[in-house]
C-alpha cells in the first residue's frame, strides 16, 4: 500500500501521527508469524481507505491502534465460544445489552435526547466455533475523554448490570460461560488498555477468513462504504474534538491497571530499584527479607516478584506478579493472560491476592488474608516481642501441656524450649489467624505493638 509509513515499532508510528490532520495509525499481523507480529504504520484516513478497500481478502489482517490519551467512541468487544453456550442466543444477548447500555449513557451523562440502538453500529466475524461481534456507539456531539475512561465506565455498568439481575433472582445478559465451563462475560473488559490495537471493519485475524462485516441487527444507518469505514473507527475519525463534549468516567488509569486503595495518598511507597526508602533508609526487601523470600517460594515455579512498593502508614508491601504463575483465588485457576498481585500485609501477619482481570477488579475481589508461617511472622517487629507474650505464648503452652509425661507420652517439661517446637506451633496458624482477627477488632493489636 503506497499510502503507508511504515515503522517497526508502534510508539514511532504514533509519534510520527503527532500533529497530522487527518493522520491514523494501524497495525497489520506478520502473515506466517504465528506469534500475533505486528508492523505498524501511519497513513491519511481516507487514503487509506482507498487502497484498503481493494485489497483482496487474505491481505486485510490490520487494526486500528487507539492512542492511550486520545479522545475516542465508547467502543466494546463481544464473545463466547459457542460449545459452552449451546444454548445462548448471542444476537438476543446483544440486542438486550445495547438497550440497556442506551438507557444508561442516556441516565449518567444526562443527555438531551435519549440514545437509541440506532446510535450502535454492530459489526460480526462470527464463527461456528465462536460468537465475536464489535459495537461502536456514537453519542451526538460527544466523545469519551480516552480509552481508560470508556472502560471505567464499561466496567461499571456491567458491574451494574449483574448486581440488578442478582437482586431480581437471574442471570444478566452478559453472564456466559467461557471455554473451560467456569463463569466469564460477554463484554471482554480486558480491551481498554494503553494503545489498544482494535481489528478495523473487513478485516479479519492472521489466518482465517472471517472479516468484521456490518452485523444483520444492526440498525445503525449507512450512506456509502467510505462513510461506513470512518464510523466503525473508534478515534481516527473523530473530527473536532475541541467543540465537542467530552465524556469522563474515572481516572485514567483506573481500568488500564486498577489502583489499590490501600492507604492515604500522603503514605510513602518504596518503588523496586528505585531511590525512596523508608524511616530506616533501608528497602523494605532488605527490612523484610523473609516475607519476600517466603512470597518468591509462593510462585514458585513459574513466577517471579517483577516490581513492588511498601505503603509504609498501612505495612502493607504490594507485589506485582510477572511469569506464567497467575493464580487466582476467586476463579480457583491461573488466569489465561492477567497477571495477579500478592499484597503482605505486615499488620495482620499474611498476605492476600488481587489480579489485574478486569472481572476481578469489577467485583473488588480481594482474597482472604492467609497467614504467613510461623518463623515468618516471628521476623516482624510487631510479632517477635509484645505479640509473642500475648498470643503465641498461650498456644505453645497448650501445645507444651499435650506434650508432658502421662498424656502422648511426651518428653517432659524441661527436655526441651518451647522454641523447638516450632514445627507443632505451625500447626495451630489458623487459631493464630482467628486470635489476631479477634485481637484486631477489638483494639488489642495496638496495645501489643506499643
Amino acid at each position: 500500500m503506497a499510502c503507508l509509513t511504515i515503522f517497526r515499532k508502534q510508539a514511532q508510528a504514533l509519534d510520527d501521527a503527532l500533529g497530522k490532520p487527518g493522520a491514523m495509525v494501524v497495525a497489520a499481523e506478520i502473515k506466517g508469524a504465528g506469534n500475533g507480529a505486528r508492523w505498524f504504520a501511519t497513513a491519511h484516513l481516507d487514503a487509506f481507505w482507498r487502497e484498503y478497500a481493494e485489497l483482496p481478502l487474505d491481505e486485510r489482517v490490520f487494526y486500528e491502534v487507539i492512542p492511550p490519551h486520545a479522545v475516542c467512541r465508547l467502543y466494546i468487544d463481544l464473545e463466547f465460544a459457542t460449545a459452552a453456550n449451546p444454548e445462548v442466543d448471542g444476537e438476543a444477548r446483544v440486542a438486550r445489552l445495547l438497550r440497556a447500555l442506551m438507557r444508561e449513557l442516556s441516565k449518567v451523562f444526562r443527555l438531551p435526547t435519549p440514545l437509541s440502538i440506532a446510535h450502535a453500529l454492530v459489526l460480526d466475524s462470527s464463527t461456528p466455533a465462536k460468537f465475536s461481534q464489535h459495537v461502536i456507539v456514537h453519542v451526538p456531539g460527544r466523545a469519551f475523554q480516552d480509552v481508560y475512561s470508556v472502560g471505567k465506565f464499561m466496567t461499571t455498568f456491567v458491574a451494574r448490570l449483574r448486581a440488578r439481575a442478582t437482586r431480581a433472582g437471574r442471570s444478566s445478559c452478559v453472564d456466559v460461560a467461557a471455554k473451560d465451563g467456569s463463569p466469564g462475560c460477554l463484554v471482554d473488559l480486558g480491551v481498554y488498555t494503553k494503545n489498544r490495537n482494535f481489528r478495523l471493519y473487513k478485516s479479519s485475524k492472521a489466518g482465517r477468513r472471517a472479516p468484521l462485516v456490518v452485523a444483520r441487527t444492526s440498525r445503525f444507518p449507512i450512506t456509502s462504504e467510505a462513510r461506513l469505514f470512518r464510523d466503525s473507527l473508534v478515534s481516527a475519525s473523530i473530527d473536532g474534538a475541541d467543540s465537542m463534549t467530552i465524556l469522563r468516567c474515572g481516572n485514567r488509569q483506573s481500568v488500564a491497571r486498577p489502583r489499590l486503595s490501600l492507604a492515604p495518598v500522603e503514605a510513602e511507597r518504596i518503588e523496586a530499584g528505585g531511590s525512596r526508602v523508608c524511616g530506616e533508609h533501608t528497602p523494605a526487601a532488605a527490612l523484610f527479607p523473609a516475607v519476600f523470600r517466603h512470597l518468591e517460594d509462593v510462585i514458585s515455579p513459574g513466577g517471579r516478584i517483577r516490581t513492588w512498593f511498601y505503603i509504609a502508614r498501612s505495612q502493607r508491601i504490594v507485589c506485582e506478579i510477572a511469569g506464567s504463575w497467575k493464580y487466582c483465588h476467586n476463579v480457583k485457576r491461573h488466569h489465561a493472560s492477567n497477571n495477579v498481585m500478592l499484597i503482605a500485609d505486615l499488620a495482620h501477619g499474611g498476605y492476600y491476592q488481587k489480579c489485574h482481570d478486569p472481572e476481578c477488579a469489577a467485583i473488588g475481589f480481594r482474597s482472604n488474608l492467609i497467614p504467613f508461617p510461623l518463623d515468618v511472622l516471628l521476623t516482624l517487629p510487631q510479632f517477635n516481642s509484645g505479640f509473642v507474650d500475648a498470643v503465641i505464648a498461650p498456644h505453645v503452652a497448650r501445645i507444651y501441656d499435650r506434650a508432658r509425661p502421662g498424656t502422648d507420652g511426651g518428653a517432659g517439661p524441661n527436655s526441651a524450649h518451647p522454641s523447638t517446637r516450632a514445627a507443632e506451633i505451625e500447626s495451630s496458624l489458623a487459631l493464630l489467624a482467628t486470635e489476631l482477627d479477634r485481637l484486631d477488632g477489638a483494639g488489642v493489636s495496638a496495645d501489643i505493638q506499643s
